[in-house]
């Protein structure tokens, strides 16, 4: 990684940081204010900042700066508070029994073995009685006898009849109840049936389901026996984020490890995927830099439509899009640009997203890994090097092979002890799970998956083109890691130590950890260069928050 690109320049924070503040206020404060003063008041307020921008006075640059940044907070809440839905039906809603239509969202997946509907939609229409229910987000879990399941896709409209509960923020909500109510999805549709499918997904959509079924079907070629069948089930969740191909007791094992994101197709997907694309255009087909950026980026695009355009990996396609775009235009790629600009257009497409685990855990690690990760790797490389006194001409194949083998050591560790201190708090809030032995386990899992993923995309391409025995052994090859990943896994959910149950003992301590973990990362890319002890500053803000913030509590073995 270019450190040298990554020093914390970037003039989009003047964008982002003032959409967050928005949002935020927008999501607490809800509707006290009307977006059309709140737009008038934040135009006057630029106004004001353009009219200062004539001045040449000392105190007028950062007037001008502060101007600004409430100028682009305000703009942003009026429009958090016109993107955002209806506001869901107060405390007094009472449960009852409605016919709407449901644009489907995102589906969840659900044993096949009973005809059950479950995931996130929008009411499109609703009784005449009930108006306060169209345009709202709900969750919806339904029997889904009378339609064809496999015709029910994001995009698709469907008829459906239950009972519509709220959720009680302040009532006593388990943790999947709590994050629904974050998210925006205080309603639920349960007890009831999948009536009709008004209208299907659109022919782009169907024809990557159809894809993903076939992919998933060459990524179990040459599974004989069950067990050879529990290993391809783990290839696929990884390559397609099929959670629903995991077996039970994989499931819990991986999640008691803190290993869980394996599954969840996001930046680690993706960037192994699109470094796969870039490694055969360039280095292989020999495709120049701009014509290979555009290709790669439209088969990742393909990638993650047909793996179902999950929120993860659209925030990972959107970051690899800005990063390669600069390639389009001849521009030197700049990562933490690429960075703040992905995370510009998920806000401004879904201002939800904000709120969402997933967002909070992609941008602050990726952050991290650019501003933290990268300048320690290379402080550390510089001062590890046993050879740093003799020229590299001068070196032995050994000598060469030792220093190699240190810098990726080195390197290696650096990220998974910077997406430990950075992920733990959110990790806690959400999943409340502790998991120090993530540092080394991630150390041996991440390599393997990174060789799975690849040798994945390899077995359905191949697969695809119709070469059913290379599939087969491209996939046998695959699974001998697999087993190696799953026999790690299983080994280190059992020492003691490593894995732990935690919860924070207030709930305003893991958005305070996680700003004050962020803001560090400022500082350390400030003074990384010339003051290396503010590597320090991370881990010393994580260290009172763990031992007077959180109680701990074995986890129990899966």
């Amino acid at each position: 990684m270019d450190s040298s690109r990554s020093d914390g320049h970037a003039p989009l924070l003047w964008l982002a940081a003032p959409l967050v503040w928005g949002y935020v206020l927008a999501r607490g404060l809800g509707n006290e204010v009307s977006p059309a003063l709140l737009t008038g008041l934040g135009l006057t307020v630029a106004a004001a900042a353009v009219v200062l921008t004539l001045r040449e006075r000392w105190f007028m640059r950062p007037a001008w700066g502060f101007l600004i940044v409430l100028a682009g907070t305000l703009l942003a809440w009026a429009y958090a508070l016109v993107r955002e839905p209806p506001p869901a039906p107060g405390q007094f809603f009472l449960p009852r029994e409605a016919e709407v239509v449901l644009r489907i969202d995102r589906l969840f997946q659900t044993n096949p073995k009973f005809p059950r509907l479950a995931g996130f939609a929008t009411v499109t229409e609703a009784p005449e009685r009930q108006p306060e229910l169209l345009g709202q987000p709900l969750t919806f879990s339904l029997w889904a006898d009378e339609v064809d399941r496999a015709e029910v896709l994001p995009g698709a409209f469907l008829r459906a009849r239950g009972k519509i509960t709220r959720l009680d923020p302040a009532a006593d909500l388990n943790d999947f109840q709590r994050y629904l109510v974050q998210s925006g999805y205080a309603l639920q549709l349960e007890q009831g049936d999948a009536l009709v499918l008004e209208r299907p997904a659109g022919a782009f959509r169907r024809w990557c389901h159809r894809v993903n079924t076939r992919i998933a079907n060459h990524l179990h070629s040459g599974a004989d026996t069950p067990g050879e069948n529990a290993l391809a089930g783990v290839a696929t969740a990884m390559f397609l984020g099929d959670k629903a191909a995991l077996g039970r007791q994989q499931k819990e094992a991986f999640i008691a490890s803190g290993t869980m994101h394996l599954f969840a197709v996001s930046g680690l997907h993706v960037g192994i995927i699109a470094g796969a694309f870039a490694l055969v255009l360039r280095r292989v087909v020999r495709v120049p830099p701009a014509p290979a950026a555009a290709v790669g980026l439209g088969l990742l695009f393909l990638y993650v439509q047909v793996i179902g355009a999950p929120p993860s990996a659209l925030r990972a396609f959107l970051m690899v899009a800005f990063y390669w775009g600069a390639q389009l235009f001849r521009r030197k790629p700049a990562p933490v640009s690429a960075l703040l600009a992905s995370a510009l257009a998920v806000l401004l497409i879904e201002p939800r997203q904000l709120f969402s685990a997933g967002f909070q855990l992609s941008y602050l690690v990726v952050a991290a890994l650019l501003l933290y990760a990268a300048p320690l790797t290379e402080w550390a490389n510089a001062r590890l090097d046993p050879y740093r006194l003799i020229p590299a001409d001068s070196l032995s194949r050994a000598q060469r092979f030792i220093r190699k083998s240190l810098t990726v050591l080195s390197g290696s560790l650096v990220v998974s002890v910077t997406a430990f201190i950075f992920a733990t708090p959110l990790t806690i809030a959400y999943f409340h799970v502790f998991a120090p032995g993530a540092i080394l386990l991630n150390l041996i899992l991440i390599p393997l998956a990174t060789v799975v993923i690849v040798a994945a995309l390899l077995a359905a391409s191949v697969g695809l083109a119709g070469l059913g025995a290379a599939c087969a052994g491209i996939n046998a090859a695959a699974w001998v890691l697999v087993w190696e990943m799953w026999t790690v896994v299983e080994a280190a959910v059992r020492l003691p130590g490593g894995f732990w149950e935690a919860r924070f003992t207030a709930e305003w301590l893991p958005p305070a950890a996680a700003l004050i973990l962020l803001g560090s990362l400022l500082a350390v890319a400030r003074w990384a260069r010339t003051r290396p002890a503010v590597f320090w500053l991370p881990p010393t803000i994580l260290a009172p928050v763990l031992v007077f913030g959180v109680k701990f509590a074995t986890l129990a073995a899966p």
